[in-house]
């Protein structure tokens, strides 16, 4: 241990006194490339289904995953881990070597989606299929029957390679599962596929909620084949022997009370470690949220955190997507508004869940003077022929839907202000089409013609309803998202345009419209960078 000297001298304090202080000097982030959502679809049922024990939760539909993995890719998330529920189960998951199951079939639409914007994880399993809810196949004494087991692993995980896995999470803890799956996925041709192991999982009362949603039967319990909670040193025997049967990625689940021997298990290897926050942990703290014991934003960043701070470089957790949205990013704008001695509080929102804005309007207290409505997303640049029906649908939900779910919520506490002011941030595409752009015209248009409709509607209310409609403007995940994650696609927009707008222009000319004299209402303000003259027609050096 080094001396760094005694008080009065040293004062640690020093390096907490601001917001950037504190940041400059934070040991560990969480980035949106370090979350990965595991998710669950269901075979049969007609719209995502709640879990009751995992409030926000659901049993995702097809169509509904692909919402969630496009949902994902936008956010930043790095990966998605899927878990299949079929309608139908047996003694030795058949739906798990099916091609038409549905783990099998929903790898493929996410594939279809994101394509490599997302690495696509599968849990290779039985658990999900079999009717007695073992991770294997039993014996005729009712035992787990380890080498059978395997046998099916090596099924199961060149069906899903097939499918579009990028990743096989093998999580039966059956001794050789690593090294029995990687030798059947070389064989078939899967050498690129990688492989999770789950080294340390450990028989543990937090995986309750989890086995609601995928609706398993368990009759006995685990405890010959996952390992015993009070047991540190075993793990890294687990650790050796996948890395000797080739594992590229290890991990520890459950998460927080495990966080020793995650610490562990990163001292020791040289491959990327994952943390799985597990559906008991995700319980326990909406729990106690909704009873008003703990602050839930502040409980999720600090136990995402802890796995940072413990060696996890990857970490599963069903808070992904929004704790992506606003990893640092929102919190730090409002503690820089504090900064500068304003008041901001941050508060992370799914626009398109009216449930969720009703709530946030509640917290607001019904005091609101200006909502800037700034929704966007575009995916794709698909003509109109060939155009995906679930992008049209994202797209409007986003700048649409989300759109209308604020003004509607806010629009009473904005009149009672008695000087209020909507600010919606359309585009430019939403006043001229062109081509590939369809969909996001379509949303943007209809974003547009709601703004203007809303003008005619609340014209003898004190609320001024003003459309900010930008053109090129360079952000961080604009043309990333619509190019789903291809980085080199995404940086040809913007190729030889010597200066698109940024983000900064628009908060500024959105600043300057809501900062004239009250009686002063700038119903449209189209914004464009110098060299685009039209949405056709940029300027390009070079």
């Amino acid at each position: 241990m080094f001396s760094h000297g005694a008080f009065p001298d040293v004062r640690p304090r020093r390096l907490r006194t601001t917001a950037a202080m504190r940041r400059m000097t934070a040991e560990h982030r969480v980035h949106p490339a370090d979350l990965v959502l595991p998710a669950f679809v269901r075979e049969g049922i007609a719209e995502p289904a709640p879990i009751s024990s995992m409030p926000g939760v659901v049993q995702h539909t097809l169509d509904s995953l692909r919402r969630a993995a496009a949902e994902a890719a936008d956010a930043g998330v790095a990966g998605i881990m899927l878990f299949g529920v079929p309608e139908v189960k047996d003694a030795v998951g058949t739906a798990a070597t099916d091609p038409g199951g549905i783990l099998q079939v929903a790898l493929g639409v996410v594939r279809e989606e994101v394509g490599d914007a997302l690495v696509v994880m599968s849990d290779l399993c039985l658990d999900e299929t079999t009717d007695h809810g073992h991770c294997g196949l039993l014996d005729e004494r009712g035992r787990v029957d380890n080498d059978a087991t395997l046998a099916r692993y090596a099924e199961m995980a060149v069906v899903q390679a097939e499918a579009g896995a990028h990743v096989l999470g093998p999580s039966g803890m059956m001794d050789g599962q690593i090294g029995h799956v990687r030798r059947a996925l070389d064989a078939a041709g899967h050498r690129d596929v990688a492989l999770l192991a789950y080294t340390a999982k450990y028989t543990s009362a937090f995986y309750g909620p989890f086995r609601e949603a995928v609706e398993s039967g368990l009759t006995g319990d685990r405890m010959t084949y996952q390992q015993d909670p009070a047991n540190g040193r075993e793990a890294m025997r687990e650790l050796s022997q996948d890395l000797a049967e080739g594992a590229d990625m290890v991990m520890v689940k459950p998460g927080l009370p495990y966080l020793d021997v995650l610490r562990r298990v990163a001292d020791e290897v040289a491959v990327p470690v994952a943390a799985y926050q597990i559906s008991g942990e995700y319980a326990m703290v909406e729990a106690a949220a909704e009873k008003g014991w703990i602050e839930r934003e502040r409980a999720i960043d600090e136990t995402l955190v802890c796995f940072k701070r413990a060696g996890a470089d990857v970490i599963l957790t069903y808070w992904a997507v929004e704790a992506a949205r606003r990893a640092d990013r929102i919190e730090a704008l409002a503690e820089e508004v504090r900064e500068a001695g304003g008041e901001a509080e941050a508060y992370p929102l799914d626009v398109t869940d009216g449930a969720a804005v009703d709530a946030f309007a509640e917290h607001l207290g019904g005091e609101c003077r200006v909502l800037v409505n700034n929704a966007g997303g575009a995916f794709g640049l698909d003509p109109v022929a060939s155009g995906d029906p679930a992008d049209w649908r994202a797209m409007y939900e986003v700048n649409v839907l989300g759109t209308l779910h604020l003004t509607r919520a806010l629009l009473p506490a904005l009149i009672a202000s008695g000087d209020g002011t909507v600010v919606v941030v359309t585009s430019t595409a939403g006043h001229a089409p062109y081509e590939g752009g369809a969909g996001y015209v379509a949303a943007k248009h209809a974003q547009h013609v709601l703004a203007r409709t809303l003008r005619l509607e609340i014209v003898a209310e004190p609320v001024r309803v003003i459309e900010i409609a930008p053109g090129m403007v360079r952000t961080e995940e604009f043309s990333l998202t619509r190019f789903r994650g291809d980085a080199e696609r995404a940086e040809k927009v913007y190729r030889g345009v010597a200066n698109p707008l940024t983000a900064e222009d628009v908060a500024d000319t959105i600043g300057w419209a809501v900062t004239r004299p009250p009686h002063v209402n700038v119903d449209l303000l189209v914004v464009r960078p110098r060299a685009q003259a039209s949405n056709e027609k940029v300027h390009r050096e070079g």
